[in-house]
């Protein structure tokens, strides 16, 4: 059981880092000049890169992998609207619970998109959390946490009877 999660962690990671990436190449061969081009596609290529490079430590169930998918699927959890600042991550797939006003609603989102914006006009408040990173950090924990207890008195006794 614990394979499955990991595996779909894994390939939601790697599947969204390449998608992350070809944006971000996208994005950098519509610049203007070659040095504002490296920029926007370091900027946006990193989380991407970081992202890829998780899922494949992941897939290959090594405990780095797990420390930095940790890492990416809690940096994926909030989705933050507020005056002049947004912030929206996501690489893979994103079911987010968004409040704005007194409204709930759901959004669905497959692929990979990289948000960070502190100025322009002010936007209605909407704040958010991304449900299916809340699912992958609890998993990651979990396993975590289970990895680093201590084994049972009778589960020593056995081990040491076979």
């Amino acid at each position: 059981m614990k394979q499955r999660g990991l595996v779909v962690i894994a390939a939601f990671e790697v599947v969204g880092g390449f998608a992350g990436l070809a944006i971000a190449s996208q994005m950098a061969l519509r610049s203007i000049s070659i040095p504002s081009a490296a920029l926007v596609f370091s900027l946006v290529a990193l989380p991407m890169l970081l992202s890829l490079r998780a899922g494949q430590l992941l897939w290959k169930r090594q405990p780095r992998g797990r420390a930095l998918s940790l890492f990416v699927q809690a940096c994926q959890l909030p989705v933050l609207q507020i005056g002049v600042i947004k912030y929206n991550f996501f690489v893979g797939a994103r079911l987010a619970l968004l409040w704005m006003a007194s409204d709930v609603y759901p959004r669905v989102d497959l692929g990979a998109v990289l948000t960070l914006q502190f100025a322009g006009s002010a936007a209605p408040t909407i704040v958010g959390i991304n449900v299916v990173a809340l699912w992958a950090v609890w998993y990651l924990w979990r396993i975590a946490r289970s990895e680093a207890l201590p084994p049972k008195p009778a589960e020593e006794i056995a081990r040491a009877a076979a």
